[in-house]
């Protein structure tokens, strides 16, 4: 029973690295998409509660491709998400304001598919090195543990 849960936590923090990872790949990836011009039609704070006051910048933006106009609201991929820091949420309203033109890189197989920053951030390099540290560190102590926890 002990070596099933070991491996199953083991699969669970893979899957998420392999997870991270895609994502990674898809934000280079978006560098090759066609660009083209939009325009930041909402820029705003969404404020919520949620074991304590939440922020969530709210940004969308329209463009055109291939004669059809679209509209999304993915700056980029691994960013712009809710969290508990006003001032992460204020840094995209203020970067995006509204009636601003952006460029906007649109996936050229799936028009509908667009985002304002493409590319691999820090933030990315920074999380991923967590999460290997947690995988190739904590996981084997927290199985030391779980082992030694039902040998009582």
């Amino acid at each position: 029973m002990e070596w099933n849960s070991w491996v199953f936590f083991s699969a669970l923090f893979n899957l998420l690295v392999l997870i991270y990872i895609v994502g990674v790949i898809l934000s280079f990836r978006a560098f090759f998409w066609d660009k083209v011009g939009g325009k930041i039609i909402k820029s705003e704070i969404h404020t919520y509660l949620d074991d304590g006051e939440m922020y969530e910048p709210q940004v969308e933006y329209e463009y055109k491709y291939n004669d059809e106009v679209y509209s999304n609201d993915r700056i980029s991929f691994g960013s712009g998400g809710s969290n508990n820091i006003k001032s992460s949420a204020e840094y995209f309203v203020d970067r995006y304001c509204l009636g601003w033109d952006v460029t906007v890189y649109v996936n050229p197989k799936k028009p509908n598919k667009s985002i304002l920053e493409p590319g691999v951030r820090l933030n990315h390099l920074a999380f991923l090195a967590i999460l290997l540290f947690a995988i190739y560190l904590w996981v084997p102590i927290g199985g030391a543990i779980w082992r030694y926890l039902f040998s009582l």
